[in-house]
Formats: structure tokens, C-alpha cells, sequence
């Protein structure tokens, strides 16, 4: 039972209600505020000199497994993944605010490696390169395509997709998530819009650039 003093801090500071959709986000339906703005990233990270380390799909499937979890435990929506013999792409977003090299990109590389690795029994050698490659997804269609290109990549280098796409070997990954994400460009773009038209009735478009900054 909580004392009187933490009962009077609960009235004082209530918790804020969350948006189990945008994973940390504000729920405005509750709340009255307006919902975070989520970062979305095209994210590219190489393995450690190249090395052809998810070869076999058991390892493939295996480290899209990990990344499913780790992005889980730590607040980071994660939309589709694939992983080639030396690298994995991922889609991810996450609340905007949170850094991508420091937190987003430490938390999947380091909990990832300590994860895989002593699954391998290899606690002394390293999964990821230094660095990565990111790309900002700033639109529906940049979206769409990503997605596509990901989907694709083990066809095109005469790969077999099965156990290298995330959809495909996460029993019970939720499409609603992937779904969400260009719904929300779509209705901050008509947003964009609406308010450029207001200040510029002669515009018929709107740029992301200031949403997405």
C-alpha cells in the first residue's frame, strides 16, 4: 500500500498516458497533446571485415530473431529486416529526440553481438564493422520502396529468400506496425499541406522538410 506521501506525488504528477502504437509516444486522444513525430530509418550494417557471417540461413534467421528482440526491449519499432551473408538491412523508427549513433545504433549493435555471439561461442570476436550506413525515409513512396528493396535483395544476389526476411521468420510479427508508419507520413503531409495552402493559397504542395527536422 503506498504512503501518503507517494499518493500526493501520484495526484501531483500523474503518469503520462502512452500510444502503445507509437512505442513511447504520447497518446493525444487522452492526453490533448500532440502525438510524438517518429524518426524512420533505413539502416545498413556491415559485418565485421566483411565476413561472410549469415551465410546459412540458420544464421541469418537467427540474427533477425536477436535484432526482433533487442528492438523490442528497447523501444524501437522494427518494420522489416533482411540479412544478406555480410550485412543486414533494417527499417526501423523510433521517437525523434533519441540519437541514432549513440543510443539507437549502440543498443542494436552491442546487445545484438553479446547476444549472437556467445550463442556461437565466439565471446572474443566481433559481429558488427565499425560505423553504418542510414538512410532518412521522408516519405510513403520512399517507404514503400525501401520496403521492396529489402524484400528483394536476397532474389536478385540468387539467394533464397526463406529465413533471411524478418516477416518471414518472425511467426507473429505484427504487418499492422509496418501499415502504421506511412499512414502517420500520410496524415503529416496532408497536415504540411493543409497549413502551406492557409499561409500560400496559390501552393498546391508541401515539402516534409519542416515536419521532418
Amino acid at each position: 500500500m503506498n504512503s501518503p506521501n507517494e499518493q500526493k506525488k501520484r495526484r501531483m504528477h500523474p503518469p503520462i498516458p502512452r500510444d502503445p502504437r507509437s512505442l513511447g509516444g504520447i497518446n493525444s486522444a487522452k492526453s490533448g497533446l500532440k502525438p510524438a513525430v517518429r524518426r524512420i530509418i533505413h539502416l545498413t550494417l556491415p559485418t565485421h571485415t566483411r565476413h561472410p557471417e549469415f551465410l546459412t540461413e540458420q544464421n541469418a534467421s537467427r540474427i533477425l530473431q536477436i535484432l526482433h528482440s533487442v528492438t523490442t526491449t528497447h523501444n524501437i519499432m522494427l518494420h522489416e529486416g533482411c540479412a544478406m551473408p555480410d550485412h543486414v538491412h533494417l527499417i526501423i523508427s523510433f521517437i525523434r529526440g533519441r540519437d541514432l549513433n549513440t543510443d539507437i545504433v549502440k543498443k542494436l549493435k552491442g546487445a545484438s553481438s553479446r547476444y549472437y555471439l556467445k550463442e556461437q561461442k565466439n565471446s572474443d570476436g566481433h559481429l558488427w564493422a565499425r560505423g553504418k550506413n542510414y538512410q532518412e525515409i521522408t516519405s510513403e513512396v520512399q517507404f514503400m520502396n525501401t520496403l521492396q528493396y529489402i524484400r528483394n535483395n536476397p532474389t536478385r544476389a540468387n539467394l533464397t529468400p526463406n529465413g533471411r526476411i524478418l516477416s518471414h521468420v518472425i511467426a507473429d510479427f505484427n504487418p499492422h506496425a509496418m501499415e502504421f508508419i506511412p499512414q502517420r507520413i500520410k496524415e503529416i503531409n496532408m497536415k504540411a499541406t493543409n497549413i502551406k495552402t492557409r499561409k500560400n493559397p496559390h501552393s498546391c504542395s508541401a515539402t516534409m522538410s519542416n515536419i521532418y527536422t
